[in-house]
């Protein structure tokens, strides 16, 4: 599909006798990315990315890349994650951009989320897991994520956000890798709730945790799933 997309591309682009430079500037992007995505290597462009440099050459060959992906995008998890928090967002007055990368195989590889809240100069990066490799691999995505935001917008407050699906399988993950989750997110989701959806609440919240229902229809400010025990209480002595 890159490869298809960025031959639909130069040809429009040559069609509407326009330098890769002149696509760059009005899409705004860099020339290098443009020519990278003619010459077929574009696979980890974001869509919006696609879009925009469509406009710029007057064409929508883009949109055989949305309608091919349509329906798997309805049904991808984390997408519907991602929906649930922007969803909320929305209430709180935040900004979201949505960002998607999809592999040379056309398989989608990665879809994240950033909030951006003007008037509080704030910035939340989220990140939905479907299937969580490992607390470690989570935990470094989320770096480099929040890492990413603060030299994108280096004034604003940055918190980071994770959701995740509560199979069986992450929750096990999350079990056994409990101390550097419990060291991360030390809170219950909730204040991440009431930081996105209230407009008047001004600081973020330390990075936070979310999980959502079986069916990805709802979010959930609390860590229940997490089974291991806080503090248990001790067992009585026979006497």
């Amino acid at each position: 599909m890159p490869a298809y997309l960025g031959e639909q591309l130069r040809r429009a682009r040559l069609t509407t006798r326009l330098r890769q430079i002149d696509v760059a500037a009005a899409a705004g992007v860099s020339q290098s990315l443009v020519s990278r995505m003619e010459c077929g290597t574009g696979g980890q462009v974001p869509i919006e990315t696609w879009l925009a440099i469509a406009a710029a050459v007057g064409a929508d060959f883009v949109a055989d890349l949305l309608t091919k992906h349509a329906a798997a995008i309805v049904d991808e998890p984390r997408m519907r994650m991602i929906d649930l928090v922007v969803g909320l967002a929305t209430l709180g007055g935040w900004v979201a951009d949505r960002s998607m990368v999809v592999n040379a195989d056309d398989s989608i590889r990665d879809i994240s989320l950033t909030l951006r809240h003007l008037e509080r100069r704030s910035t939340a990066v989220v990140r939905a897991w479907d299937v969580i490799p490992s607390t470690d691999a989570v935990l470094a995505d989320l770096d480099r994520a929040v890492a990413h935001a603060s030299d994108r917008n280096a004034e604003d407050a940055i918190g980071g956000l994770i959701v995740v699906r509560p199979s069986p399988s992450n929750r096990r993950r999350i079990t056994e890798g409990s101390e550097p989750f419990d060291r991360r997110f030390p809170d219950s989701g909730s204040r991440w709730i009431g930081t996105l959806t209230r407009p008047t609440r001004q600081r973020l919240p330390p990075d936070g945790m979310l999980w959502v229902d079986e069916a990805v229809s709802r979010l959930i400010p609390t860590r229940l799933y997490l089974q291991h025990p806080r503090n248990p209480k001790p067992r009585r002595q026979a006497a």
